[in-house]
């Protein structure tokens, strides 16, 4: 299959396996299949839609994948098993930023809600790296409200954690819960049914 895209498409490998899910998946979801054929959503989008998507709710994550940026899409898919609806308000807490700090680039995306005096008091007491014991990660960091905004939570920096994007994701699909102790360290626990966590 990889040779033939190259060949006849001009695809690169990768490309070619990023889009073999797609293919597999369209038959079964004509919803998906019109709206890429409308030009309404870009493949990168569908790459991530059919993660989740079931005929029952194509509906409802080709309207979110329209309203929302691709990388709130991406945790909120992260968040959710195939055949779920997109997450409520609610549940949509979380406006982390990406800090991108490898040599060369500029430091990430610019954030929406989160002061830059406050990101930098947040990265500079992390030391620029992921701020969960043992991890020393510090490329693809997320700045990360520990109460999720919708839900009272502030940019104090105290309710705010540096986490690279893995432990992030693993915090929104529900493995692990992250707080803040007294003393100003992180705790990380795996996360249990009555923690709530998605």
């Amino acid at each position: 299959m990889e040779e033939y895209a190259s060949i006849v498409l001009d695809l690169t490998a990768r490309q070619a396996r990023d889009l073999l899910p797609i293919g597999k998946a369209l038959p079964g979801l004509p919803k998906l299949e019109a709206t890429l054929a409308a030009g309404h959503l870009d493949w990168t989008t569908a790459r991530e839609l059919v993660r989740v998507l079931v005929p029952e709710t194509e509906a409802a994550w080709i309207e979110r994948a329209k309203s929302v940026p691709s990388r709130m899409l991406e945790l909120q898919v992260a968040s959710r098993h195939k055949g779920q609806l997109p997450p409520i308000a609610a549940e949509m807490g979380c406006d982390a930023e990406i800090v991108d700090l490898r040599p060369g680039l500029t430091a990430g995306h610019v954030t929406r809600t989160i002061p830059p005096a406050v990101r930098r008091r947040v990265l500079g007491r992390a030391k620029g790296r992921c701020e969960v014991p043992q991890c020393w990660n510090k490329l693809h960091l997320d700045v990360h409200h520990i109460h999720p905004r919708v839900l009272g939570g502030t940019h104090d920096p105290a309710q705010l954690v540096c986490i690279c994007h893995g432990h992030h994701r693993a915090v929104h699909r529900g493995y692990l819960a992250v707080e803040r102790r007294s003393d100003g360290t992180v705790e990380v626990r795996r996360a249990g049914p009555g923690d709530g966590l998605r």
